[in-house]
């Protein structure tokens, strides 16, 4: 317990996280490039697509390799990302046969998806409204 409060408010200053926000990191992309696209969703309605994000970003990799997004003024409630890296800069997560993905994406909440998209309830978290960190690993199906 002591460790997680120190590691919170050790992370907390580092950057300057205020009430309200949401960081979020990600892991698993791949450094060769591509923007990375987050959706983030506050509700079953429209999950997954772009155009019914409560919020969404699209970030550079930076020079130091790492994939960092803060959300701001996000009310308390109930939300859920989607993320995928876009390595063709087409802006669209790009699909083969049978609707499989051909470029690295990932979830909150959940770890590997393969056969289908997660439900909105699958990969949902509880937003307080205090500052919060979550990390999303990114994934292509063919590593899964």
């Amino acid at each position: 317990m002591r460790i997680s409060c120190f590691l919170f408010c050790f992370f907390s200053l580092s950057f300057n996280l205020n009430a309200q926000q949401l960081l979020v990191e990600i892991e698993g992309f791949d450094t060769l490039g591509g923007d990375i696209h987050l959706g983030l969703y506050n509700g079953h309605e429209g999950f997954g697509d772009p155009d019914n994000a409560f919020d969404g970003k699209i970030l550079k990799i930076s020079p130091d390799q790492q994939a960092i997004a803060i959300f701001d003024k996000i009310p308390e409630g109930e939300y859920a990302l989607a993320i995928f890296q876009d390595l063709n800069g087409n802006g669209i997560l790009d699909k083969g046969t049978f609707g499989i993905p051909l470029e690295p994406y990932g979830f909150s909440n959940i770890t590997t998806v393969k056969w289908k998209k997660p439900t909105f309830d699958q990969v949902r978290f509880y937003f307080s409204g205090l500052p919060l960190k979550i990390s999303v690993l990114l994934s292509k199906w063919s590593d899964q």
